[in-house]
């Protein structure tokens, strides 16, 4: 009877390690896998529309901004016809590789698709951070 239950307890901390080796890898490596998949799946949703024309609004108002930037030098910064104002960091990319690479769709796709996973990464680290805070404040 000793030996079975000895093997058995065996068994289970065979498992247990297991356990153990895979939450430490995914400790050490989750950012990188999360950052693998978000880059796939922002990938895998444009591919499809990389020819397409902009008619989204988000994508109408970056593409109308931009050509704003485009055709005033610059100047000002933020579009005045706008009844609301966005952080520049975007139109503004976007106008700058027009003037360097000429205003195409593929140069639209190809500048504004990094922004996508980029952004997706900063939610996941944001609700990461707020995981973590909320997880060690009802710990307590």
């Amino acid at each position: 009877m000793a030996k079975t239950k000895h093997k058995l307890n065996h068994k289970h901390s065979n498992e247990a390690g297991s356990l153990k080796t895979y939450l430490t890898f995914w400790d050490k490596h989750a950012d990188l896998i999360v950052a693998f998949a978000i880059f796939a799946y922002a990938l895998i949703m444009w591919w499809p529309t990389k020819n397409l024309p902009y008619h989204w609004d988000s994508a109408g108002f970056v593409i109308n901004s931009a050509k704003h930037l485009f055709e005033t030098n610059f100047q000002p910064l933020v579009n005045p016809s706008l009844a609301y104002a966005h952080p520049p960091l975007i139109t503004a990319t976007l106008a700058l590789m027009w003037k360097l690479f000429g205003q195409s769709p593929l140069i639209s796709h190809l500048v504004t698709f990094p922004f996508l996973p980029t952004l997706m990464m900063g939610v996941y680290f944001i609700g990461k951070k707020l995981s973590t805070l909320c997880s060690d404040y009802y710990l307590r």
